[in-house]
């Protein structure tokens, strides 16, 4: 029998007790906060709306129940404006006034699952508006595409949704959102929660039925990952007990989500295992640069941004250094923590007190294993670039800052994973300052004069203090021993003279043990 025809409904958001109905749950109250900041005012209500994610686990494991789930659920469109009937039809009607403002006003929607203790679906909420000028915050994102009654609205985020622990547990949910990056768009399809707990189990099951699943370990999630076509990279602390210091745990993510890679990260909670999907941060201030010294410019990251099934989508959460102790050694050790914080209601909406705060609750989250799906053909790992980046720093140290007892210089490093065409286009773009000259020469000499390069390039950037300095182009498809270089781009003159200096003294370099580059084909881009 078919479902039975229902309106769409339109709700004040205020007053819509569609969200009342999930005031009491974490996430509702969370969504329902996130909202509030974003000025939310109307929702419009699928009263019937079939999810791929959700027929998958209803027909894996749901139609299967006694207790007689629906196959359909509810889809809620959020809006900044007021939305009534008359506008509405409107919309439908392809009023071009009414469409543009629908379109701006549109926050994000979320799927509304007949599970009762996990009712949220798919769901992308718009992000904060980015209220700094001088410090980036850096996601992996995509857009969605959405349909209401035939008109297409956009927003652009990342899925989230709740782990429902009958066809998926956290892990799962974290590598679905993953999974739903931008970076992969061109090559695979994103798989639901089912396919994901059946590609993970496939080889490894531990004599555990398929469904319900309770979760996923590290060999599970890499053959997840494997089976989608994609390869896993697995990063464990550099701390005692597998935790990770600030320095590592930032490093490394900035490196990955500036690539368009989320990054999940299994760890520990309130004493209890728990798997997140990182997809942002804020770029750091570099406020505590040594001269002298080589820094890693991500090392002094203190924001990022997650999802958290047990929460929300986008939570915002603070890095602080928290110190602990090992049986058996009297030396305390220091670990990274993440803190959720959301931010301060004032500065976006009125909606919500700075009293309202829906993750002043939530526990330090303590990461000690990140797992990263990238596309088959990189056979490097952030990991490595930022070791190469390093030593390449320290090459220049030596004559940056002869004088050791009075170094006058800071240099930082910084290493990407990043697709050709967005490293040639957007990122030269934002480099060389849209100085068409200048830009075209760069161009033209990377298309011309160096061999094809790989389509995902290794990225080390090379700054005096926040200034860029060179960027130096890996092959990704070769192996960490070989790492040849397509090429070297100089920002500054400066890089001509000591590149020089370091080829005329190579051979004293390789005797005191200090590895030398080949810095390949040189590209003056100033």
């Amino acid at each position: 029998m078919f479902h039975q025809p229902l309106p769409l409904e339109i709700q004040d958001f205020q007053q819509a007790n569609i969200l009342d109905d999930f005031q009491g749950s974490t996430q509702g109250n969370y969504i329902k906060c996130y909202l509030k900041d974003l000025g939310a005012k109307s929702i419009v209500i699928e009263p019937h709306y079939f999810d791929k994610d959700y027929l998958s686990e209803f027909a894996n494991f749901y139609s299967t129940s006694s207790r007689g789930y629906p196959n359909s659920c509810k889809r809620i469109h959020f809006f900044s404006c007021d939305i009534d009937r008359q506008k509405l039809e409107k919309l439908l009607g392809e009023d071009s006034i009414v469409c543009k403002e629908i379109q701006d006003s549109y926050l994000g929607f979320s799927v509304i699952r007949p599970i009762t203790v996990a009712p949220f679906g798919n769901t992308v909420l718009k992000w904060y508006p980015d209220l700094s000028t001088s410090h980036q915050r850096i996601r992996a994102l995509r857009n969605y595409h959405v349909h209401l009654s035939g008109i297409s609205l956009c927003v652009e985020g990342l899925s989230w949704q709740q782990q429902d622990t009958g066809v998926g547990a956290c892990a799962t949910v974290a590598l679905w959102s993953a999974l739903h990056s931008s970076a992969f768009d061109e090559y695979h399809a994103v798989p639901t929660t089912a396919q994901i707990t059946k590609a993970a189990t496939k080889h490894i099951n531990l004599g555990l039925p398929v469904f319900p699943n309770s979760g996923l370990n590290v060999h599970q999630i890499c053959d997840a990952i494997k089976e989608m076509g994609l390869t896993p990279m697995v990063l464990t602390g550099d701390q005692p007990s597998a935790f990770f210091s600030t320095e590592r745990f930032a490093s490394n993510c900035a490196s990955f989500i500036r690539s368009g890679y989320p990054v999940i990260a299994l760890g520990a909670i309130n004493g209890n295992g728990h798997a997140i999907c990182i997809s942002g941060f804020r770029e750091a201030k570099l406020t505590n640069l040594q001269n002298g010294m080589v820094n890693l410019s991500d090392s002094e990251i203190d924001t990022i941004y997650l999802h958290d099934d047990n929460l929300g989508p986008n939570v915002r959460a603070k890095l602080s250094t928290h110190q602990y102790s090992v049986p058996g050694i009297q030396t305390q050790f220091n670990r990274v923590g993440l803190k959720a914080k959301a931010p301060d209601p004032s500065k976006y909406s009125s909606q919500r007190t700075s009293g309202d705060d829906p993750t002043n609750w939530y526990y330090d989250f303590f990461p000690y294993t990140l797992i990263v799906a990238v596309h088959s053909e990189i056979r490097t790992s952030a990991d490595h670039l930022n070791g190469k980046a390093l030593s390449i720093g320290n090459l220049f140290n030596i004559f940056l800052n002869p004088n050791k007892a009075s170094p006058t210089t800071a240099i930082t490093t910084s290493a990407t994973i990043m697709d050709l065409n967005l490293y040639v286009g957007k990122s030269l773009s934002s480099s060389l300052n849209n100085v068409p000259q200048v830009l075209s020469k760069v161009r033209l000499e990377l298309l011309e004069k160096i061999p094809p390069m790989s389509y995902h390039l290794g990225v080390i950037r090379l700054g005096i203090g926040s200034q860029k300095f060179l960027d130096i182009l890996f092959d990704t498809t070769d192996t960490d021993r070989n790492h040849p270089v397509f090429a070297t781009i100089a920002y500054t003159p400066s890089v001509n003279t000591i590149i020089s200096t370091i080829n005329s003294v190579k051979p004293n370099l390789i005797s005191m043990g200090i590895p030398v580059i080949n810095f390949s084909y040189l590209i003056e881009a100033y």
